[in-house]
C-alpha cells in the first residue's frame, strides 16, 4: 500500500458490505438502516458497491473525515470499548492495498468485495428482553401486548424467494472469502443453508471463512446435521449468545435452556474439528453486576479461554442500557466489574471489560428506568416470573 492512511480510515467499504433484514444494503452492522446506501430491489450488488454513496463514503474515510452513519464506532472507540472498524482492520489486514485502487471518484472494482455480512430474515425461536420484533419474529406478541400496537407481519424476509437471494449472490459468491450470518435465528433460515449447499455443490468451502451469531439451540437441518454441512470450510467461527446462565438465562432470553446449551457445545465442538466458538454477551442492566459470574461460570464449564468472550453493550432499547441503574446499584455494579478486572491477567478481556466499565458509569436517565419498571412488572406478570427472585442483588430496580 503506497497511500498514508489518516487515522479515522475504515478498511470495511473496500472488502466487506452488508444486506439487511428488510433488504437494505449498508456498509457494516454499526449502521442504522436510515444509513442504508441501497435497496435490494433497487440496484445490483455491482451497481450498489459503485454507486454515488459508496464512493462518497469511501472518498470521505480517504480525507480523513469521519462519515456520519460512522459514528457508533467512534463513540464506542471513545469509551474503550472495540468497534467493527477496529474489528475490520485485524480482519481484513491483508486487503490494504485495496486503497490503491481506488479511482478518483471513489470507484472499485466488485472483485474487491471480499466480506459479507447476511442477516436474511428475522425468524427466531427465542424471545430474548433485550431484543426486538425486528430480529426476532417470536417476539412479536410481546411487544403487541407492550405497545398495544398490532404487528401485521411477525416475520420478515430480505427475499421473497429463495432463488431471488441466489441470483442477487450471483458470481459475487464465488469470490467471498468471509460469510456472516446473523439473524434472527441463522440456523432456522433456510436461505443460509440454501446458500451452504451452494457452495457445497461448486466445491467452494477451503478457501471461506464462515461466521454465525447463533443462540445454539439448532443441530440439525431437516434431517441433515449441520456438522456435516459445515465441516469442509476453511474455518467456522460460532458467536454463541448467553446472557446469562440456568435459571436467569432462561428469563433474559425466553427459550434458553443452560442444559441443552452445554450439550450443543460438546455436539459441535467434537463434530467441528475447523470450528471456534466465541461467547458473546449482550451487557445490559440485567446482567452487567453479573458478568464476572457468568465469565468464570464458561471458563469452568467450557475452558473458555478469556480472549473468546466478546462484550456487547446494550445501546437499545433504551430501558435494557447498561448504565441505566439506580445509584447503589450502579456503584455496586462498578465496584465488582473494576475489581474482577483488576484480577484479570487476559489484556484482550481487560481492554473489553474496561469499555463496559466505562459505558456502566454513563449517567442513568429516570425516564428510562421508570420504562424498565414498567415493562419488566408488566412481562413478569404474564410469564409468572420475579425479577426480584431470580436478581436479589437488583431487586431496587423494581423497588
Amino acid at each position: 500500500m503506497n497511500k498514508k492512511l489518516p487515522e479515522s480510515f475504515c478498511i470495511l467499504p473496500w472488502v466487506h458490505t452488508q444486506i439487511g433484514i428488510d433488504g437494505s444494503i449498508l456498509t457494516c452492522g454499526e449502521v442504522t438502516n436510515n444509513a442504508k446506501m441501497s435497496c435490494k430491489n433497487d440496484e445490483s450488488l455491482s451497481e450498489v458497491w459503485n454507486n454515488e454513496k459508496y464512493k462518497t463514503i469511501r472518498k470521505q474515510f480517504l480525507k480523513g473525515e469521519v462519515p456520519s452513519q460512522c459514528d457508533m464506532c467512534f463513540k464506542k472507540e471513545s469509551m474503550g470499548h472495540e468497534s467493527d472498524r477496529m474489528k475490520g482492520h485485524s480482519w481484513y489486514s491483508e486487503y490494504f492495498h485495496h486503497v490503491d485502487q481506488t479511482q478518483d471518484d471513489g470507484g472499485l472494482p466488485l472483485t474487491h468485495l471480499k466480506s459479507m455480512d447476511l442477516r436474511l430474515s428475522n425468524i427466531c425461536n427465542f424471545k430474548c428482553r433485550t431484543c426486538g420484533p425486528e430480529a426476532s419474529s417470536a417476539l412479536a406478541k410481546d411487544w403487541a401486548f407492550l405497545t398495544k400496537k398490532k404487528i401485521e407481519n411477525a416475520q420478515i424476509r430480505a427475499f421473497n424467494h429463495i432463488q431471488d437471494f441466489l441470483n442477487y449472490m450471483g458470481d459475487v459468491l464465488q469470490q467471498l472469502e468471509k460469510i456472516f450470518f446473523v439473524g434472527g435465528e441463522p440456523f432456522l433460515m433456510i436461505e443460509q443453508f440454501k446458500l451452504i449447499e451452494s457452495l457445497n455443490n461448486a466445491q467452494k468451502t477451503e478457501s471461506i471463512e464462515l461466521y454465525y451469531n447463533t443462540n445454539l439451540s439448532v443441530t440439525k437441518y431437516g434431517k441433515t446435521s449441520i456438522v456435516e454441512l459445515l465441516k469442509n470450510y476453511k474455518s467456522v467461527v460460532f458467536n454463541v449468545s448467553i446472557d446469562e446462565t440456568h435459571e436467569r438465562g432462561a428469563y433474559i432470553r425466553e427459550g434458553f435452556s443452560w442444559e441443552v446449551f452445554k450439550a450443543n457445545i460438546r455436539h459441535f465442538s467434537q463434530g467441528l474439528n475447523n470450528l471456534r466458538i466465541n461467547y458473546n454477551i449482550t451487557v445490559s442492566n440485567i446482567n452487567a453486576y453479573y458478568l464476572p459470574d457468568i465469565i468464570d461460570t464458561c471458563i469452568r464449564e467450557f475452558n473458555t479461554p478469556p480472549e473468546a468472550f466478546i462484550l456487547n453493550p446494550v445501546l437499545g432499547p433504551r430501558h435494557y442500557a447498561l448504565w441505566n441503574l439506580t445509584e447503589s446499584a450502579k456503584e455496586r455494579t462498578l465496584e465488582k466489574l473494576i475489581n474482577y478486572q483488576g484480577s484479570c491477567s487476559d489484556p484482550i478481556l481487560k481492554y473489553r471489560l474496561e469499555g463496559i466499565i466505562n459505558f456502566v458509569k454513563e449517567e442513568s436517565s429516570s425516564k428510562e428506568l421508570k420504562a424498565f419498571k414498567q415493562i419488566t412488572r408488566r412481562l413478569d406478570q404474564v410469564k409468572s416470573l420475579s425479577f426480584q427472585e431470580l436478581f436479589p442483588d437488583l431487586k431496587e430496580l423494581l423497588d
